[in-house]
């Protein structure tokens, strides 16, 4: 629950990424959502599925980019 928190406190760093800012420890359909919108303003996925292509997740290379931009 703590890492999750402390991803979404890093996603709301940038409201066109995360404009709901909801903190709750929940990797719920909102996270993922900023996630994916995350992967797509960096190239990383731009399309598919968590299970087809990882998007929405929070892989290697997402946590990576994460932590270059948004700091952690």
């Amino acid at each position: 629950m703590l890492f999750r928190s402390r991803l979404q406190h890093m996603l709301a760093k940038n409201p066109n990424i995360y404009p709901e800012k909801i903190v709750s420890g929940y990797y719920g359909a909102l996270t993922q959502a900023a996630v994916q919108r995350f992967q797509r303003k960096y190239g990383i996925v731009v399309s598919g599925t968590p299970r087809t292509t990882g998007f929405g997740l929070l892989g290697p290379k997402t946590r990576a980019r994460l932590l270059e931009v948004l700091g952690g």
